[in-house]
């Protein structure tokens, strides 16, 4: 006994909309989707889309775990779309506590930017121009285009004083740092 008991129109794919007798067994009854598939076809063929959802989901989790471990600047509630702005460093030693340790009596701004500050200062003793700069790079380039003029400075961390030699052995002991002396054209 052959036939088909249900609705004449096929139902979707995920919907076994109706009861078929198995041709091939007699008295058998199984469920279909309306396309020639039995119930157990269907429901394989569900578990497959669940477990290829279930791996790309994994694979994405993993994805977005990984990336933000090692990411250096990973995302947060800065409210510039993850874009943060590089932090601005600010001087070990302020130009003010050098001109106090110094101890100057009149002073001249010279120059004043986010990377450097610079100040000519007069005391008794002498005249010192001071430097400070807002990171170690700008230091470091200030220094490395003034050795060729030549001259004595007195370094220490983003900070530069040039002097007579005397006055920043005497300027060494105060605040620490290192001298550099270099002739013109080194």
């Amino acid at each position: 006994m052959t036939g088909v008991v249900g609705p004449a129109a096929p139902a979707p794919f995920f919907e076994i909309g109706y009861v078929a007798l198995n041709p091939g067994r007699a008295g058998c009854v199984s469920r279909g989707n309306g396309y020639g598939q039995t119930g157990y076809e269907v429901t394989r063929g569900l578990r497959r889309l669940r477990s290829i959802v279930a791996c790309c989901l994994t694979a994405l989790g993993v994805g977005f775990a990984v990336s933000s471990i090692w990411n250096p600047h990973p995302l947060s509630a800065t409210g510039h779309g993850g874009h943060r702005s590089e932090p601005v460093a600010r001087p070990a030693m302020t130009a003010e506590r050098l001109i106090a340790a110094a101890r100057c009596g009149r002073t001249q701004e010279q120059g004043h930017s986010a990377e450097l500050r610079q100040v000519v200062c007069l005391s008794p003793q002498g005249r010192y121009t001071i430097m400070t700069f807002a990171t170690a790079a700008g230091e470091d380039a200030w220094l490395g285009e003034a050795r060729p003029y030549g001259g004595t400075y007195l370094a220490g961390d983003r900070w530069a004083v040039v002097a007579e030699p005397a006055l920043l052995d005497e300027l060494r002991d105060r605040l620490g740092g290192e001298i550099e002396n270099h002739p013109h054209g080194s």
